[in-house]
């Protein structure tokens, strides 16, 4: 795996034209508080047009596709004058942390580090913002806005000159189904959660889409907490599992996964929890079920 996105300065301004409009027109926004923004798929406070991947299946082809961790963080869309949610509630980060982004949008994830999905969570839902946030970097990985495909869009990212605790995210090309299975050994030893693949020459589109692809060595699922059940032993005191319950009904104990914080305070009752496995039993239960984390709600 040879090829690596590298910093790129095309000789045209034809390439920042859509970004510049849409940056002229925000600020026409913010000046006035009345002026739409047609360029835009995402207006303030609305829930982000964000592009979302499938899952890889090995019948499909990513010969020349374009590889980067997948982050177990918290997604964040830069819409040029806040920072929001997934699900468009803005974020309470400090002036600090969004002084210096740019006037046009950032697609990428709030990330603390990897394993440490319960703390950055933590700090992204705090009301109010503490020191804790110059733990947390925004790993930046697509301009939406930027005219033409995956390519184009990282060269114009590639531009920017981001303040420290923004990075952008690296891509490196895949050969083959080898060179993808190489790299996500090496990822998953360093104790990353995966890979995402992206098309070559794709645009970028609201919803989930095959030009985006998520490739893990095991499976996901969401399930509701219906019950907490003590724990025995060295757990005396505090949880020792969970029940849920999935979406079709059928339910189980999730026990393993957790961390001495998370078993002092588990997730409530009626929350959705995340939780990887692999395959199913004889009854149709999750095989090897571990708690991953709490999925987010705002």
């Amino acid at each position: 795996m040879k090829q690596v996105w590298k910093r790129m300065f095309p000789g045209t301004l034809a390439l920042l034209a859509p970004v510049l409009i849409w940056a002229k027109e925000q600020t026409t926004v913010r000046k006035s508080g009345s002026a739409s923004n047609p360029t835009s798929t995402v207006s303030q406070r609305s829930q982000p047009a964000l592009m979302l991947a499938r899952r890889w299946e090995a019948e499909i082809d990513i010969r020349g596709w374009w590889a980067s961790e997948k982050f177990d963080g918290i997604r964040a869309f830069w819409n040029g004058t806040e920072l929001l949610t997934r699900r468009g509630n803005p974020t309470v980060a400090p002036e600090w942390f969004t002084a210096l982004l740019p006037e046009w949008p950032l697609d990428g994830e709030l990330w603390v580090g990897r394993k440490q999905f319960a703390k950055t969570l933590s700090i992204v839902r705090d009301t109010v913002p503490g020191a804790e946030w110059s733990q947390v970097r925004f790993l930046v990985f697509d301009a939406p806005q930027a005219a033409g495909g995956f390519e184009q869009r990282q060269t114009f990212l590639q531009q920017w000159q981001p303040p420290e605790h923004v990075r952008l995210v690296t891509h490196e090309r895949v050969a083959n189904e080898t060179d993808l299975q190489t790299l996500l050994v090496r990822v998953e030893q360093n104790g990353g959660e995966g890979l995402v693949l992206r098309r070559p020459g794709s645009l970028y589109s609201s919803g989930r889409s095959g030009d985006w692809l998520k490739v893990k060595s095991y499976e996901e699922g969401d399930a509701e907490v219906i019950g907490h059940l003590p724990g025995k032993g060295k757990h005396s005191g505090r949880l020792g599992s969970l029940q849920v319950r999935l979406a079709d009904g059928r339910e189980f104990k999730l026990g393993t996964g957790f961390s001495n914080a998370e078993r002092e305070t588990p997730p409530p009752l009626g929350s959705t929890v995340t939780f990887r496995y692999s395959g199913f039993t004889k009854t149709g239960l999750p095989r090897f079920a571990v708690f991953l984390h709490l999925q987010e709600d705002f």
